[in-house]
C-alpha cells in the first residue's frame, strides 16, 4: 500500500497523471493524491479524468451474448430440423411425395443449426431466414385448408413462432455489432 509520504515525495505532473487515470488506482490512492494536490494548491476541477472506455467493455459483453444466444437457438434449429426429418422419413412411401419438401426443410435445419452452433453467423442469420420460410407456409398451408389444423400442428406453428422471433432479434444483434465492429477498426 501506498503511503503518505510516497505520495508527498511525488512531482506535481506525476500526482496528475495518477489523478487523471484514476481507473487504474485504488480509490484510497486517488483520494490521498487528491488531498496533496489540494495541500499543494493544485485545482483538481481543472484536471480531465479519462475515462476507460466503457462502451469497448460493453460491445464485449453484448458479443459474448449474441454468440451464446446463436448457440441455443442453434440447438433448437438442429432439435426442429431433427423432428422434422424423423417425421417426414417416418410417413415415406412411394404414393406421399409431399415428404421430401418436409425432409428437405429438415436436413436444412440440422446442417444451418450445427453451423450456428459453430458460431457461423452466415448460417444463424440463413437459419432465421429458413425458419420464416417454413413458418410462412406452414401458415399458408392451415389458412388455405391443404393442411388441417391438429394440436401437433398448432404446437409447431408456437414453437416456429417463438424460434423466429429469437432468431430476428439475435439477427437484428448480430448484424449491429459486426457494424460497430467495423467502425471502430
Amino acid at each position: 500500500m501506498v503511503t503518505r509520504d510516497e505520495i508527498a515525495a511525488k512531482t506535481d505532473e506525476e500526482l496528475v497523471d495518477v489523478y487523471a487515470n484514476q481507473s487504474d488506482y485504488l480509490p484510497e490512492v486517488v483520494e490521498m493524491v487528491a488531498d496533496e494536490l489540494k495541500r499543494r494548491g493544485v485545482g483538481t476541477d481543472e484536471i480531465v479524468v479519462i475515462d476507460p472506455a466503457p462502451e469497448s467493455a460493453e460491445v464485449e459483453v453484448d458479443e459474448r451474448w449474441v454468440q451464446r444466444r446463436m448457440r441455443k437457438i442453434g440447438y433448437v434449429v438442429v432439435l426442429i430440423g431433427g423432428a422434422l426429418a424423423a417425421l417426414a422419413m417416418n410417413n415415406v412411401s412411394s404414393e406421399t411425395p409431399a415428404n421430401l419438401p418436409v425432409i428437405a426443410f429438415g436436413s436444412l435445419f440440422l446442417v444451418l443449426g450445427v453451423l450456428s452452433i459453430m458460431r457461423k453467423a452466415w448460417a444463424f442469420v440463413a437459419s432465421s431466414v429458413t425458419i420464416l420460410l417454413c413458418l410462412l407456409i406452414a401458415m399458408f398451408n392451415v389458412a388455405t385448408g391443404s393442411e388441417e389444423l391438429s394440436p401437433a400442428s398448432i404446437i409447431f406453428l408456437a414453437v416456429l413462432i417463438v424460434v423466429a422471433w429469437q432468431c430476428l432479434h439475435t439477427t437484428v444483434a448480430v448484424v449491429r455489432f459486426r457494424r460497430q465492429r467495423k467502425l471502430t477498426k
